[in-house]
């Protein structure tokens, strides 16, 4: 599971991920991802990043983007810290809650930093531009 080395950059079986994408679209109560067809890891990690890059709107929002650029490159880190935070107030609320899961999933990834490799630089580069982009 989380400890797997490379876990989020090392993909998944296209065809598997393909199946279990389809499997959710279709009752997403009856997937069971302890079934042996979703064993590997990858399968359901390469699931997760797929589902945020086809997302018709970015979970961090098209019109948004700007904001969250100029607030990145703020020099003082109290202003950039309180600039970013005041624009994750403002996602719709879906967006933030999702959003928090997904940065809650993404923690508990680096607490097996050391095994995986997955520092939270690496996990940013994999998922970062499939949460905010033009």
């Amino acid at each position: 599971g989380l400890r797997e080395v490379g876990i989020y950059r090392v993909p998944g079986a296209d065809k598997a991920v393909n199946r279990l994408i389809t499997a959710f679209n279709k009752n997403a109560d009856a997937v069971d991802l302890s079934s042996e067809e979703y064993r590997d890891i990858n399968i359901v990690a390469g699931a997760l990043k797929r589902f945020f890059r086809d997302l018709p709107e970015p979970l961090m929002t098209f019109e948004l983007y700007d904001e969250f650029i100029e607030a990145n490159d703020l020099q003082d880190q109290d202003d950039k810290l309180y600039a970013i935070k005041d624009l994750l107030y403002r996602l719709p609320k879906p967006n933030f809650e999702l959003l928090k899961r997904l940065i809650e999933h993404l923690e508990r990834v680096t607490d097996y930093e050391e095994t995986n490799h997955m520092y939270a630089r690496n996990l940013a580069i994999v998922f970062g531009p499939n949460l905010l982009k033009s």
